[in-house]
This record gives C-alpha cells, structure tokens and sequence, in this order.
C-alpha cells in the first residue's frame, strides 16, 4: 500500500488534524514505515503455531453461579450513599 497525499488528506479529515506539509512529509515516512514492519510480518512461517487466546497461562477461577435474589429493599441500597435526594441516589450533573 502507497501513502500517497489523497491518503495523507483522507486520513487528516477524518482525524480532524490539519497538518502542515513538514507535518505531512514526517507523517508519511511514518506510515511507510508502519507498513513495512506489517508487511515483514507476512514472511514469518506460523504453520503449527496455536492462535493466542490469553497473554498469560493464568487460568480464571470458576466463576460464582448465576442464581436470581430477592432485589434490594431502597432503604438498604441507599445507606451508602453519600448524598441522596429521597428515595434516589444524588449525583453530580454531567454534560
């Protein structure tokens, strides 16, 4: 795959950068060389190689089985909570 300027420009608006043509030139040797260390990895043989599932052997513990309780009464759910406005959980306002 080239990195060509209409590449450079899609990848500027989509990221909404707008990069100068130093910027650009930097932006393309990167990718170039992003794509190449990509592509070297075409060349490894990996016949006989197990696809990773985990990054480490560790193994989780059985998890708890999923068995369906009463719900929790308002009164008991609320004694925790720091601030509250009647039978409801006060929270900060978010935008």
């Amino acid at each position: 795959m080239e990195i060509n300027d209409a590449l450079l420009l899609k990848l500027e608006r989509l990221t909404r950068l707008q990069l100068s043509p130093a910027e650009r030139t930097a932006m393309r040797q990167d990718l170039t060389k992003m794509l190449a260390m990509v592509d070297r990895l075409s060349e490894l043989d990996l016949d006989g190689v197990e696809p990773l599932r985990h990054l480490n052997e560790a193994h989780l513990p059985p998890l708890r089985e999923d068995v369906a309780a009463p719900p929790v009464e308002s009164d008991q759910a609320l004694r925790n909570a720091p601030e509250r406005d009647g039978p409801y959980f006060k929270v900060p306002k978010v935008l």
